[in-house]
């Protein structure tokens, strides 16, 4: 069930069916919607610098950009290795926990 605003079918672009990203780095796109998602983005840049992880941050800040995200979650999505990896916000306790079970 979807409510089209310009008279065309609602879908997902294919990019976003695949899940998955060109990069390997540690990939994040974010919005703003949550008021604690910029710390969690501070965390996670603090911890992968000191860990010397490649990470990619994405603001969704447009819906040009949040059709542009290769996942079907356009406010928060993580993707490591090309790979969808999770749409809870990572502060650096939950990036350690998730990276801990794919290492």
């Amino acid at each position: 069930m979807a409510l089209s605003l310009d008279g065309k079918k609602p879908s997902f672009a294919v990019s976003a069916r695949r899940q998955e990203t060109g990069s390997k780095d540690l990939t994040i796109y974010y919005s703003r919607q949550c008021p604690f998602i910029l710390n969690c983005i501070r965390e996670a840049e603090q911890y992968c610098r000191d860990n010397g992880i490649p990470l990619t941050i994405m603001e969704v800040d447009s819906p040009e950009k949040a059709r542009t995200v290769p996942g079907v979650f356009n406010n928060y999505a993580a993707f490591y290795k090309v790979r969808f990896l999770t749409l809870q916000p990572l502060n650096e306790g939950g990036l350690k926990k998730v990276l801990a079970q794919i290492l």
